[in-house]
């Protein structure tokens, strides 16, 4: 646990008239302790900022979709079902649907090192390597790196580029193979906002146009071939 960033105090208050059931309890405040929200709509990137028995207040980096009832996903994979009370200035605040283990919460046990969140999603993409270029599913991303599916045989630390609609092209290797999946290492991570951001971009974009149909996807292949 990261006794550094946690420390007991009372919450500031919510906005009047936006969730003032949720102040009664004391709140360990979570700096800098990522999370993920799911719903219908995706997943999306957030903070939790501090959190009760009863409730949690998060930092968010985009407006929510409309759906009430979320799902609080930590790092290692635990989850809360969570119920929107309010949201303003970048905070939302939710309810718990049953009183959560604040130790357990703050733990967040797990027999694997913590790691950065990784966003679910599927996109159409390209991955570019020595000797050809092959379509791609990109099956979820994180900060530093993704998971991608291809039917390219792919070498163990082999140099790649990844193409998909919606986000920058990323220049990484590959950490690991289990076909048809891979995990790619990108050589430069993203912020938080700028991921969280993007990624809430991508899922909004899911019902677009496959990258293989849109004017980009043969550019880029012939900039690659020359």
């Amino acid at each position: 646990m990261d006794h550094a960033n946690n420390r007991l105090e009372n919450t500031p208050a919510p906005p009047a008239g936006t969730g003032a059931d949720l102040r009664g309890a004391k709140r360990l405040t979570l700096l800098l302790r990522t999370a993920k929200l799911a719903c219908e709509a995706g997943e999306f990137v957030c903070i939790v900022h501090d959190v009760s028995e009863t409730g949690v207040r998060l930092r968010t980096f985009h407006p929510l979709p409309e759906d009430r009832h979320m799902a609080l996903v930590q790092g290692n994979g635990a989850m809360y079902f969570v119920e929107r009370v309010w949201q303003k200035d970048g905070y939302a605040g939710f309810r718990f649907d049953a009183p959560i283990d604040l130790s357990e919460f703050l733990a967040e046990p797990s027999p694997w090192p913590r790691r950065q969140v990784r966003i679910n999603l599927e996109r159409p993409g390209l991955i570019m390597a020595q000797g050809g270029v092959n379509t791609a599913a990109v099956v979820n991303l994180s900060q530093q790196g993704a998971c991608i599916a291809t039917d390219r045989y792919l070498a163990i630390g082999q140099r790649v580029r990844l193409e998909a609609s919606g986000m920058p092209s990323r220049m990484g290797c590959v950490r690991w193979r289990k076909l048809p999946h891979y995990g790619l290492v990108f050589d430069q991570s993203m912020t938080l906002s700028d991921f969280a951001c993007m990624v809430a971009e991508l899922q909004i974009m899911a019902e677009a146009t496959p990258l293989r149909d849109q004017p980009e996807w043969g550019s880029a292949v012939l900039a690659f071939r020359r």
